[in-house]
């Protein structure tokens, strides 16, 4: 188990250094860029947009990397996207309304809205936070 983990956590970081630059030279290319305003925004250059896009298909890719593994160790695909797919779904509802505001622009009553529709959905499908731990000190809270 603690190899497939590493294994998963590898791809999740290898995909997303390499997802995220290729996606801001997309978005530059495009011209899909967050222009500093001098007000609300604190960068002083042209960021690009749809960081978000590139961590989620890494999620994407991640996932598959453990759907994979995670066979060898009892669970059966069909296992794994009854309890998973959930929350693919409610972070592709996420990702797409942000990358809807960052291409077109989304009222932040709508973001919100999406947020807690996601939220909602996953706790439906049974995923909750039960425990909070600090990981410096080992005692959850």
């Amino acid at each position: 188990m603690t190899e497939s983990a590493f294994l998963v956590f590898l791809v999740a970081l290898a995909s997303c250094l390499a997802l995220t630059p290729a996606v801001g030279w997309l978005c530059r290319r495009q011209g899909w860029l967050d222009l500093p305003d001098g007000e609300r925004k604190l960068h002083t250059i042209p960021m690009p947009r749809l960081g978000g896009a590139a961590v989620y298909a890494s999620l994407i890719l991640a996932f598959g990397c453990y759907a994979y593994f995670l066979p060898e160790e009892g669970w059966s695909v069909q296992n794994i996207l009854d309890v998973y797919l959930p929350l693919l779904v409610a972070c592709a509802a996420v990702m797409l309304v942000g990358v809807a505001d960052d291409i077109r622009g989304v009222r932040p009553i709508v973001k919100i809205a999406v947020q807690a529709a996601a939220a909602t959905y996953l706790y439906m499908h049974g995923h909750k936070i039960a425990i909070i731990s600090n990981p410096l000190l080992g005692d959850p809270i």
